[in-house]
């Protein structure tokens, strides 16, 4: 959701804010993922793992109010802390003095985004679909609405951004818990704490992993470069977030249902399928992002920003890459979880690693293809050992085509100008009608797969 509305405002923020005030917000975007994952202890993953195989409704409300309470109080103790010391981790998150007010204003974020995210991932367990999507709703019109009046008119800058932010989570944390409220009015109880935590514990280290090859380049772009180079980077992120918006559908409804089916024989194939389509919807858009780039930035955001271009289509595929995590549940599954750890951190070496080599010689650009490399790791390594585990018909062969065209293309394109030298609005008639035409070649060839996706009820 967050990611959604990070979209719907990217046009409005570059020409509100400053590449280096944008570098602020993006670096508290790493700092408030981190610390979600820390006070939360992905306690919720906990829920999602028991919750279908639970019997009773009571035995359902004292797992997910023992999560609540336990949240609670871990995020009192962070904000406290953060309120305490705002001085020196201001100074650490953002390399500059005198942004501590912005810095507890992220702190809230923090907190009001992770109560959000355990009352609403609920109606997920409860697969309550429609008013998972008015809590969503519900979310996006605050935070743009109150977003864009201090941005724009009042002119609150980052702290703007993040009072939005806060609105908008404390609205959809009201709709969430009006719809799932009888799920919290049971006693929490530490044994049932103790069992989520033991199984959710090792999993921190896990997401913690996920999350470094997932910021290590902003990190390292702070670090290296500047808030200002962050800040363009940050609008390339935002757009390649994109591909996230397409999962998160998938991430409602698929993983519930994975819990509570994968023992049905016909489960893999299902998922399989779903995963065909996810690769060639997902290569799609990468295509676009290959071929269109340059125009939807030179339109959309601020001159500032618009060497993002260049980058984004590493970011879309990385993205693409991490996400196909949701099709190998193996590990889960098998509760290998110290196993999902492993990958991760190995994915968040390889991906530092890039980082440190690849910036110093091709700034942001080296960021983005460190970032790609990450994102590849992951996805290597959770297909391939998840396989032991819980074998899903995966077409290999069809993963490699559908991925690889659009980096052919990418690669060809520069040289397709060249050797054309067709005028602008030529050339761009004819990347439209090239990606028509492999839309149309694609829906063709998957119409099988959509509809054994729609006769299967999947």
């Amino acid at each position: 959701m967050s990611r959604g509305i990070a979209i719907i405002l990217v046009p409005l923020y570059t020409h509100a804010l400053a590449p280096t005030m944008y570098g602020i917000i993006d670096m508290s975007q790493v700092f408030a993922t981190l610390f979600a994952i820390i006070c939360s202890a992905e306690i919720v993953q906990a829920i999602a793992r028991f919750f279908a195989d639970l019997d009773s409704e009571e035995e359902k409300g004292i797992h997910s109010s023992s999560a609540l309470a336990f949240v609670s109080l871990t995020y009192a103790l962070f904000f406290s802390l953060s309120v305490a010391l705002r001085a020196p981790l201001s100074r650490i998150l953002y390399g500059r003095a005198g942004l501590e007010i912005e810095f507890i204003y992220a702190a809230g974020v923090v907190v009001t985004s992770g109560l959000l995210y355990v009352l609403q991932s609920q109606l997920r367990w409860d697969l309550k679909s429609l008013p998972y999507s008015i809590v969503s709703i519900g979310v996006v019109l605050g935070t743009t609405m109150i977003s864009i009046f201090l941005v724009i008119f009042i002119r609150f800058g980052v702290q703007g951004v993040f009072i939005g932010q806060i609105a908008g989570n404390l609205i959809g944390i009201g709709i969430s818990y009006a719809f799932a409220r009888e799920r919290f009015i049971y006693k929490p109880s530490r044994k049932v704490l103790k069992k989520m935590l033991l199984f959710s514990l090792p999993l921190v280290p896990s997401s913690l992993g996920v999350i470094t090859a997932s910021y290590i380049d902003r990190i390292a772009i702070r670090s290296m470069m500047s808030l200002n180079d962050l800040g363009i980077y940050g609008i390339a992120s935002r757009f390649a977030s994109i591909t996230s918006l397409l999962v998160a559908g998938l991430n409602g409804s698929l993983t519930p249902l994975i819990y509570k089916h994968y023992r049905e024989p016909g489960t893999p194939r299902k998922i399989g399928i779903i995963f065909d389509v996810y690769i060639s919807v997902s290569s799609l858009v990468l295509l676009g992002f290959v071929l269109f780039s340059k125009e939807v930035f030179g339109i959309l955001v601020a001159t500032e920003y618009r060497s993002a271009a260049t980058v984004t289509p590493f970011l879309v595929a990385s993205s693409i890459l991490m996400n196909t995590y949701l099709f190998a549940p193996g590990l889960y599954i098998a509760n290998k979880t110290k196993m999902v750890a492993v990958v991760n951190v190995i994915a968040a070496l390889v991906g530092t690693g890039l980082n440190v080599a690849l910036i110093p010689h091709y700034g942001i650009a080296g960021a983005a293809i460190a970032n790609l490399g990450s994102g590849t790791v992951i996805c290597v390594l959770n297909l391939s050992l998840g396989q032991r585990h819980y074998r899903v018909p995966f077409k290999i062969v069809s993963i490699v085509a559908f991925m690889a065209l659009p980096l052919v293309v990418g690669a060809l394109l520069p040289l397709a100008v060249c050797a054309m030298a067709f005028g602008p609005s030529l050339f761009i008639l004819l990347k439209v009608l090239f990606f028509v035409a492999v839309s149309a070649g694609l829906t063709v060839t998957k119409l099988g797969s959509l509809r054994n996706i729609r006769s299967q009820g999947i």
